[in-house]
């Protein structure tokens, strides 16, 4: 059987940001909570305009353009904000949610970059369907989201499985009643298979990595064509537009295929009103199926711009967006997030 697993970056530990006195404008866009200020990842200024406000925070102390209220919802800790990763706290009252009321399945969701965008979906207010294979991880994230007040299901879920596509939507139609967005982030890592010309190898890559955006493609379309629109986002990487001198080459086959695949999508199905983005993440921490060289991911971190590796947050933040209503008039084409490794 093959094994199908999430793009797992585990999260590295996060820093508190430089503290200091800050401006009059920074103060006035400070969340309240408990009668503390918590300060917002970016500081604008609310410009309403024609009733909608801005929607370039990452931060939940800026309000986007969903009308919908928080009702208990929580929120994952990111960088610049004291605690670790996967803590949570209250979200504040009043502050609107980017995916309120919407049903989300994401593959390979019971770790690394899959859970962040769980946790993620299900604070601004999406019912989130967990489908992967590992069990154990994926039941406690589900339950993590139900006792912080958010609605998540985890299905046992094989992406290289027709059968188990075709139960993993029916579920979630039968649980939430409809479908509205899908992530197809599971995925094998480039070094998850030793050697470079393993033929066997070459086929399970691209039975996780491709075969397994093709099918949940598949069987979530009707039920997205049902509800009269859709989104989809497949997770591909920077290798779909690159080749490279490490890891199997299939992982570059793969998710190029990806990548074109997504484009495919947002052609046929856009008249239906589904729309279909692929993120490209640059270097991240190492995946679960990876085998890590200490010395290559050096060299990765020169290569990049930006001088070090990316969050898993960072990128469940893309899909977040390409998943919201935020996105309406943008589909076929990609979200880079590489640290500027691309712009070389």
């Amino acid at each position: 059987m093959h094994l199908s697993v999430g793009n797992d970056e585990s999260a590295l530990p996060e820093s508190t940001g430089p503290t200091g006195k800050r401006s009059a404008r920074k103060r006035a866009c400070s969340v309240w909570s408990g009668g503390k200020a918590v300060k917002p990842y970016l500081s604008l200024p609310l410009r309403p305009c024609c009733g909608i406000r801005p929607t370039l925070d990452t931060w939940p102390g800026l309000a986007h353009n969903s009308p919908h209220p928080v009702k208990g919802e929580w929120e994952t800790r990111r960088g610049g904000d004291a605690g670790t990763a996967g803590e949570t706290r209250p979200q504040v009252q009043g502050e609107s949610m980017r995916v309120a009321g919407k049903v989300a399945i994401i593959s390979g969701a019971a770790h690394g970059m899959g859970a962040e965008e769980a946790r993620l979906f299900a604070r601004e207010g999406a019912k989130v369907v967990i489908a992967d294979l590992l069990e154990d991880e994926g039941t406690r994230l589900a339950a993590e989201i139900t006792a912080a007040g958010g609605e998540a299901l985890f299905v046992r879920t094989d992406v290289t499985s027709e059968d188990d596509w075709r139960q993993v939507v029916q579920t979630t139609i039968a649980r939430f009643g409809k479908l509205d967005i899908l992530v197809n982030n599971a995925g094998l890592s480039s070094t998850s298979v030793a050697d470079p010309m393993d033929t066997d190898g070459w086929r399970r890559i691209m039975d996780v990595n491709a075969t397994g955006v093709f099918l949940g493609t598949k069987y979530a379309i009707p039920a997205m064509q049902r509800a009269g629109s859709g989104a989809i986002v497949n997770i591909s990487s920077i290798m779909g537009f690159v080749g490279g001198e490490g890891g199997h080459p299939a992982y570059h086959a793969s998710k190029g295929a990806v990548r074109i695949f997504t484009k495919a999508t947002a052609v046929k199905y856009g008249p239906d009103g589904i729309r279909a983005n692929s993120v490209h993440p640059g270097f991240m921490p190492p995946m679960r199926s990876s085998h890590p060289d200490p010395a290559a991911r050096e060299e990765q971190v020169g290569l990049t711009p930006l001088r070090r590796l990316g969050q898993p947050m960072e990128v469940a933040y893309g899909v977040l967006f390409l998943a919201s209503d935020e996105a309406s008039f943008i589909t076929g084409t990609e979200l880079v997030i590489d640290g500027g490794f691309l712009a070389r």
